[in-house]
């Protein structure tokens, strides 16, 4: 893919995409000192403002690589009055998360809710519905987002009979089921996503998460073991 893009690039340095490209893939590599060069460069183009969004985004990971979250957190923010084809969803979302790990609470449900008012029935939707409860939860408000869980279970529940390929619904019924105590339940969908990817590592990682709410932590540990088997670069 280097060889391919720079060449590009060479060939054709005026073109914004191109260099876009050149960028996510030497923040791929982890070539960030070479990254940021290309950033410089790029952002003094004319076009710039057709790729503003992308390379925001690329910012962003770079920043968090440096341990910087608050400063990838302010470059998405100023992105999304930007233009360019990434959704105003998909800067949402990564700001939650930032916001949330910033122990930013608030901002992060602003963002969430946000997302969980999209009339699409997206991914983008579906994981703000879940990460607004979530953040309830983590400020106090248990019994209201307990109550949204459950109301939550039965929605994702009927999505997925819409939508049976839509894989993340049974990953966000799972963590619903597991947020309000029903491990069984939340177990069962487990095996039902082993059942439909047995080589990924998605089913162990959150039997794992199940298994240490319910205090089994052997079980919890073997789980773990078996999701780094599957991918051994999970931080779990």
């Amino acid at each position: 893919a280097w060889e391919v893009i720079s060449g590009a690039v060479e060939r054709y340095a005026e073109d914004v995409v191109l260099r876009w490209m050149k960028i996510k893939v030497l923040v791929e590599m982890g070539r960030i000192a070479q990254a940021k060069e290309e950033i410089a460069i790029i952002r003094g183009m004319a076009d710039y403002n057709t790729v503003a969004r992308e390379v925001a985004i690329q910012q962003s990971i770079i920043l968090s690589m440096e341990n910087n979250p608050q400063g990838a957190a302010e470059v998405l923010e100023e992105a999304l009055g930007q233009g360019g084809t990434i959704s105003d969803e998909q800067l949402r979302f990564m700001l939650m998360n930032l916001r949330y790990g910033l122990k930013q609470y608030d901002k992060a449900l602003e963002e969430a809710e946000q997302l969980a008012v999209l009339e699409d029935e997206s991914l983008f939707c579906v994981s703000g519905k879940y990460y607004a409860a979530y953040i309830r939860k983590t400020l106090g408000q248990t019994e209201t987002a307990n109550d949204t869980f459950r109301k939550l279970v039965a929605e994702f529940r009927r999505l997925s009979i819409k939508n049976p390929t839509f894989y993340e619904l049974y990953m966000y019924r799972l963590l619903c089921h597991k947020e309000i105590g029903e491990f069984e339940k939340a177990l069962q969908l487990a095996d039902y996503m082993e059942d439909l990817f047995p080589d990924r590592a998605d089913a162990y990682t959150f039997r794992s998460l199940i298994y240490d709410d319910m205090g089994r932590t052997t079980e919890a540990e073997a789980a773990r073991a078996e999701a780094r088997k599957r991918n051994p670069n999970l931080n779990i």
